[in-house]
């Protein structure tokens, strides 16, 4: 049975990713689109009210409001006896350009 895709725009793979912050946890940014990003984190996210995303790019803060879409638990790291989650953020504002 062919797999549903959730997505409505296009990502972009980011690689290396690039680190940041959400509600001031810190993240790595795996891909991004004009309407969200997947983050990659240790402790979950908070969902229910607005988070602010900050990272770097072409050395200028980019601040952006964002909602939890989804969050799942992605991997156990053994190494670091820590979590691992990936979580679905989407853009409140226009995405940066």
């Amino acid at each position: 049975m062919p797999t549903q895709e959730r997505r409505r725009a296009e990502r972009v793979v980011l690689s290396p990713s690039l680190t940041g912050t959400v509600g001031g946890q810190k993240v790595r940014m795996l891909d991004i689109g004009p309407i969200g990003t997947r983050v990659e984190h240790e402790d979950p996210l908070t969902d229910g009210a607005p988070l602010e995303l900050s990272f770097r790019w072409d050395e200028e803060e980019i601040r952006i409001q964002c909602d939890v879409v989804r969050s799942d638990e992605h991997a156990h790291d053994p190494r670091e006896r820590a979590n691992i989650f990936h979580t679905g953020l989407q853009f409140l504002t226009p995405s940066p350009a």
